[in-house]
């Protein structure tokens, strides 16, 4: 397991439009982009089945992962400066890759401070990528059964990996 990239950025959704690019393509030993999965954070379990399936998918195209984590900060709150500690949200999150980690993966993490969740993760993710949202798949729809529709409607390829009841994750 190899966490590889962790970005912190601050992004203004007033300014979103013109002013953010997503992170530059990771490039394979032979300098080609490699594939790259990107998983949603939503909840620790969801995120942690999420990692699981990506996972199995990455080691089976030889991808790489793409953690990506939107922290809302409150208007009250300036927006480099966050409720929560950065460091405890990045070791948070680099638990998170670890405990989902299955073989030798390349996993990156990336943050992003911001006051609109789904502005960001739409802005940060590749037209047409592929994403891997976990969480629990009830009859009425939860947050992130709300994140992968909404993410499919703005036409990303999106798999959903589903929490059983033992915590099992079936993608």
């Amino acid at each position: 397991m190899w966490v590889t990239l962790m970005i912190i950025q601050t992004i203004d959704a007033s300014r979103l439009a013109s002013s953010f690019a997503p992170p530059p393509d990771a490039a394979g030993g032979d300098g080609n982009p490699k594939l790259e999965v990107y998983v949603i954070f939503t909840d620790e379990r969801g995120t942690l089945a999420a990692l699981e399936a990506a996972g199995k998918l990455a080691q089976n195209l030889e991808a790489r992962i793409n953690l990506i984590a939107a922290q809302v900060v409150p208007l009250a709150f300036p927006i480099s400066r966050p409720p929560v500690s950065l460091s405890f949200t990045l070791r948070r999150l680099q638990d998170l890759a670890c405990q989902g980690a299955q073989g030798d993966l390349e996993t990156g993490i990336q943050l992003y401070l911001c006051r609109d969740k789904r502005q960001t993760v739409l802005k940060v993710l590749r037209p047409g990528a592929l994403v891997v949202v976990g969480g629990k798949k009830t009859w009425w729809p939860s947050k992130a059964a709300r994140i992968a529709k909404m993410l499919e409607q703005h036409g990303y390829r999106v798999i959903f990996a589903a929490l059983q009841r033992r915590g099992e994750c079936h993608a």
